[in-house]
């Protein structure tokens, strides 16, 4: 994977990200869609929180039977397994969102921009050409008085 690549292109690489940097690829679609680091990639706190849950679910069955069930550990990890596909999808339309959204608006900056340009020569030509006409239209009034001066 080339490390030149724009954030969104198929090749970007975010150095910012310790799995992506060291895989020297994104392991998952959205990766190349994502600039954070490591420690707030969404699926990463994911994978902790069923891992925090996995282990407090067979502390709990311990707890109360004195040994952890197979029934528990199976049911356990079934859950898991279905809400992390769940919330990989979900993580996904989001980061791709935020990425949509995030370009949406540095065009709509770019576009402000140079119409704020263009606002700003049309008023310079609105003040020089008004401006010469007004001079004109003095220049004109000066000829007039001038002709009507007896003696002239």
């Amino acid at each position: 994977m080339e490390n030149d690549q724009p954030i969104g292109q198929e090749g970007y690489c975010n150095k910012n990200c310790w799995l992506v940097r060291n895989l020297n690829r994104y392991p998952y679609e959205r990766c190349q869609y994502c600039d954070l680091e490591f420690h707030n990639c969404l699926f990463l706190r994911y994978q902790i929180i069923s891992l925090v849950s996995m282990l407090g679910i067979c502390l709990v069955s311990f707890l109360m039977e004195g040994r952890i069930s197979l029934a528990v550990v199976v049911s356990s990890v079934i859950l898991i397994v279905v809400n992390g596909y769940f919330f990989n999808k979900s993580t996904e339309k989001l980061i791709k969102a935020y990425f949509a959204q995030k370009k949406a608006k540095e065009s709509s900056e770019k576009l402000a921009k140079i119409f704020q340009s263009q606002e700003e020569e049309l008023a310079k030509f609105y003040r020089l050409t008004v401006g010469r006409e007004l001079r004109m239209a003095e220049l004109k009034q000066q000829i007039k008085k001038m002709e009507e001066t007896p003696g002239r």
